[in-house]
């Protein structure tokens, strides 16, 4: 059974798999110099992969399909089979070793974080620690300024106060001095004017 293809919009190995079900088919093509090509033609690796699955074909595209060829086919199939298989692998690895890696980063993530928040807990109780002490020296500063301005205020009313003693005292000092003095003086002048009169009747006696 002969099977003409080429010119068709066939692109998609699915295609040839549903092929592989007919197994009186020998001939087929999906290329040709009047027809053109199908866009399968076009996929890499397209006449190995055509070669594996339509293993009742003799020929392809116009050629005949040997034992050799087919062998060949089935060898290049199965390694590029192996290569996708280890570019899965690979793939598999490397995003196993993206996901480790994004777990140890959000596991450090999550340290600083939590360290973070301790670093910020203890700021704040030091904080907090600092006020307290500033209040508590700023009362203590201002009942000490209250202590010494009281002192300052008993001391000072004190001082008044022997000033105002001291300043009695020189003062009936002075007047004691002055009351003492005028007593002698008054008792000079008596005694002056008694002896001026004793001098005048002295005189008055003699001129008799």
């Amino acid at each position: 059974e002969n099977l003409g293809l080429a010119g068709n919009k066939i692109s998609d190995y699915k295609d040839l798999q549903r092929l592989s079900l007919l197994p009186g088919l020998k001939r087929v093509s999906f290329e040709d110099i009047h027809f053109g090509c199908c866009p399968l033609t076009r996929l890499d690796g397209y006449r190995n992969f055509a070669l594996c699955y339509l293993k009742q074909v003799t020929h392809l595209d116009g050629l005949e399909v040997t034992s050799g060829d087919r062998a060949a086919a089935e060898d290049a199939y199965m390694e590029s089979i192996l290569k996708f298989n280890n570019k899965i692998e690979e793939v598999t690895r490397e995003g196993r070793r993206e996901a480790q890696a994004i777990e140890a980063r959000r596991a450090r993530t999550k340290s600083h974080g939590h360290a973070l928040k301790e670093e910020m807990i203890q700021a704040f109780d030091m904080l907090e620690k600092l006020v307290k002490e500033g209040l508590s020296n700023l009362h203590t500063e201002h009942n000490r300024q209250i202590r010494v301005r009281k002192q300052n205020q008993i001391a000072l009313e004190s001082s008044l106060m022997n000033i105002a003693t001291s300043f009695s005292s020189e003062v009936e000092r002075q007047l004691e001095e002055e009351k003492r003095r005028e007593e002698t003086e008054d008792a000079a002048f008596a005694l002056l004017e008694a002896r001026t009169v004793a001098e005048r009747d002295q005189a008055l006696l003699m001129s008799a």
